[in-house]
């Protein structure tokens, strides 16, 4: 064979020498131009069949403002205490922004009975938790339960109240609610505890227990390493793939969440490349960060921010003309212009109107004069300090009163804002900024006259949690302290009722009743502005509270490849 080959080679050899010298040329030019097209051929059918998709690897970057308490989806209060929620633990449905609906997480599939009362759930089979032990309906059981628990007083527990949970077998576990409610799918996307880790606690253990701050769940993402200051306070957390995360392994292979004391030290660590991720940006550092890399996002969430009432604590505001006065008098636009940059909007009702594909409510504008007027009209007088009193038959009542915030820049600007607004009709307005213990020493105990505060009124709209009667106490979310019968008939009627049409013509009805009452005087819903840099893959909204943007956070990846589209069929290819 090789004397074969040999003499091939020999005669095409003694043929290429018998050319002359022009022959050579055309013969090489000819060989030259076969080379190119052929390669060409090959490269343009290779490109053909070849698709990019997302690579395992590299390493993720979130910034977090705070510090991590209650790293738990029965307890989590704060922002960054959701976000590591969301990364660690999973619930029986998620929400996918890149498809707008609830999808199965840890669920396979689930059923909802005729009268809308019963749904019934079926888990995958072979879930297990971070530490391998099997995740079963008895799971899911015990989180209803703790969260329907009193003492430990979750921020969850109105969801779920009145809810029955009974498991049928392991696989399978039922929730039986009193009534028919429309937006119950929702509550199904709260994070299963392992119950082998928790059942034996006692509530103070439970709330004490050191899970809190190294949690494990069946998330996307699992705790492999923290870093403590000195004084044994969380500075980053990093993560890792959970293998068996039931929507599949996510392709980041390290996650680190940097936490933040304040807005300005987390934009500065942006600004250095030391964060790929980082939300609720002011719009003034919008324009650096642009100029840095980020790629901005600009999303409404539906929270209703405003001033809630305490009538009980404050003899003054339980005068619904005071009330009617202060409204009057508020004026929204240099909230929105000088405190958000436009990047809010205003809002004169319970629920955000542009969510609800509704006109908002028509008010009128914002006027010092007839406020003033209005208090003169009902004895409302002005003393020589230029506070206004009403004399009574019990005493004189003085119009003072404080505005309670916690310390977050935005906050404060609008609670200093509006003191000045109420001051010109003749108020004493005081602003006490709570740097910590504004939750349980403020919130929870009802220790306000009023609170400027932000309602999460979630994708339904559900709000019985914060308008009725029985809301009222802790854990409720009444801090409005509103109790109308007229009103708890509607809102329940609200949970009932899945019908569009109807859900707006109630939701008019209830809004109107509360611009009579004035309860609560509705300032603005915020834009949630997040910056990204380098992250492929991710889709933010639409989304209703800032810890759903790391919800699709085991499609993120960084790193990519080139491979034939044969071998892509279970892949992601990137646009």
């Amino acid at each position: 064979m090789r004397d074969v080959r040999a003499k091939i080679i020999a005669k095409i050899t003694q043929a290429i020498v018998g050319l002359s010298i022009t022959g050579r040329f055309v013969f090489g030019v000819l060989t030259v131009t076969c080379i190119v097209a052929i390669v060409w051929m090959l490269s343009a059918i290779s490109l053909h069949f070849i698709v990019t998709i997302p690579a395992y690897g590299g390493t993720v970057t979130i910034g977090s403002v705070g510090n991590p308490q209650l790293i738990n989806p029965v307890l989590a209060i704060s922002t960054t205490d959701k976000d590591m929620t969301t990364l660690v633990y999973s619930g029986l449905t998620r929400w996918d922004p890149q498809r707008h609906t609830f999808i199965p997480d840890l669920a396979d599939h689930w059923t909802v009975s005729p009268d809308g009362t019963t749904y019934t759930f079926t888990l995958k089979k072979g879930l297990t938790f971070q530490d391998g032990t099997p995740l079963t309906a008895d799971d899911v059981v015990f989180t209803v339960h703790a969260i329907q628990n009193p003492a430990l007083q979750s921020p969850r527990a109105a969801d779920w109240a009145g809810i029955t949970v009974k498991k049928i077998d392991r696989y399978t576990v039922q929730f039986i609610l009193p009534a028919p409610y429309a937006p119950f799918i929702e509550n199904t996307t709260v994070g299963i505890l392992p119950a082998h880790l928790w059942k034996n606690l006692s509530p103070t253990n439970f709330l004490n227990s050191p899970l809190n701050s190294i949690p494990i769940g069946s998330g996307p993402y699992a705790v492999a390493y923290i870093h403590y200051t000195r004084n044994n306070v969380a500075t980053s957390y990093v993560l890792t793939p959970f293998s068996h995360f039931a929507l599949g392994q996510p392709y980041i292979s390290h996650v680190i969440v940097h936490f933040y004391q304040d807005t300005a030290t987390a934009l500065t660590a942006a600004l250095n490349h030391q964060i790929d991720e980082l939300d609720s940006i002011p719009v003034a550092q919008t324009t650096k960060l642009s100029a840095a890399g980020f790629s901005i996002d600009h999303f409404p969430l539906p929270r209703v921010f405003g001033i809630f009432f305490n009538q009980t604590q404050n003899i003054a505001l339980a005068d619904p003309v005071v009330r009617q006065a202060l409204a009057l008098a508020t004026n929204r636009t240099p909230i929105i212009q000088t405190v958000f940059g436009n990047a809010a909007h205003p809002l004169n009702g319970p629920v955000p109107a542009a969510f609800l594909n509704m006109p908002p409510l028509p008010t009128s504008p914002a006027s010092t004069s007839l406020a003033a007027a209005l208090l003169d009209k009902d004895g409302w007088i002005l003393n020589t300090n230029g506070i206004r009193e009403k004399k009574r038959a019990t005493g004189t009542t003085t119009l003072s009163f404080a505005i309670s915030t916690a310390d977050a820049p935005e906050l404060v600007a609008v609670a200093n804002l509006l003191a000045s607004q109420w001051r010109a009709i003749g108020a004493d307005v005081a602003v006490k900024v709570f740097q910590s213990g504004f939750e349980d020493q403020v919130i929870q105990p009802r220790n306000y006259d009023a609170l400027l505060f932000g309602q999460d009124v979630g994708r339904d709209f559900d709000l019985y949690p914060f308008w009725a009667s029985s809301q009222v106490a802790n854990p409720g979310l009444n801090i409005a302290l509103y109790k109308n019968p007229t009103a708890d008939i509607l809102l329940n009627d609200l949970r009932a009722t899945s019908s569009p049409e109807i859900r707006q013509q109630a939701y008019t009805v209830f809004a109107t009743m509360l611009s009579q009452d004035v309860p609560a005087i509705f300032l603005y819903e915020p834009d949630l502005i997040d910056a990204r840099r380098r992250i492929l893959g991710g889709n933010v909204g639409p989304i209703i509270e800032e810890n759903e943007r790391l919800n699709d956070i085991y499609r993120w990846y960084v790193r990519t490849q080139d491979v034939w589209k044969i071998f892509a069929s279970n892949a992601t290819t990137t646009s």
